[in-house]
């Protein structure tokens, strides 16, 4: 087995692997199943959002809460 042999049979490889791996992350992210695990991630930003409101500054230029 020559050098490029061995080269074109890793690439080979290395390309059939990670068209699986991209596979089972496509099902994965598609499953019915997942939906509702995705949409509660979805809004956590929201909801960390609801429950600590940012400081912001007031009128006087002090801190408010």
């Amino acid at each position: 087995m020559s050098y490029a042999e061995i080269v074109q049979w890793s690439q080979m490889i290395a390309m059939g692997l990670f068209g699986s791996l991209l596979a089972g992350i496509v099902f994965y992210a598609f499953r019915p199943s997942n939906a509702e695990k995705f949409r509660q991630a979805a809004r956590l930003p929201l909801l960390i959002d609801e429950e600590m409101p940012a400081i912001r500054d007031d009128d006087e230029g002090n801190r408010a809460q």
